[in-house]
């Protein structure tokens, strides 16, 4: 996923996305095998995100993240048809889903009412909000190089 990419495929709120990861509630005695959830990106904004006292570069999506998807890749649909310019377009060839990002957390609530961020490490009894927190690519692409 690149800006260009963003960019000419209007990418934004509603597109639909999908995670590939582990279970952490289920083991196959002789392989693991991934789920996949799906969501929606919930918002691209234009400014950092406060998660927990850090301010990051990151999407939101719409899908519940679970203990055991931190690291998954995430994915975006575009579809066969797009909507594009005010105009219908039409796939062509292969099209691989690009990589969106990382999950990296999730918004949870305490049971108490008191919003909070998961780091996924705490036992504490949390209601998932059901907004997850990416790491765009392009920032794994920078800290990698």
């Amino acid at each position: 996923m690149t800006d260009e990419l963003i960019k000419t495929n209007e990418i934004d709120c509603g597109d639909e996305v999908f995670i590939t990861g582990l279970f952490k509630h289920y083991a196959g005695n002789t392989r693991n095998s991934p789920i996949v959830r799906i969501g929606n990106i919930a918002l691209m904004p234009s400014e950092k995100i406060q998660v927990n006292e850090h301010l990051i570069d990151a999407y939101l999506i719409e899908s519940r993240s679970i203990s055991g998807l931190s690291g998954s890749p995430v994915f975006v649909n575009l579809g066969d048809v797009r909507k594009l310019d005010d105009k219908v377009m039409h796939a062509k060839g292969d099209h691989i889903p690009p990589l969106f990002g990382l999950i990296c957390g999730h918004f949870d609530s305490k049971k108490e009412g008191v919003d909070a961020i998961s780091d996924m490490t705490s036992n504490q009894e949390k209601i998932n909000v059901g907004i997850a927190i990416i790491t765009p690519v392009a920032k794994l692409a920078e800290m990698l190089n």
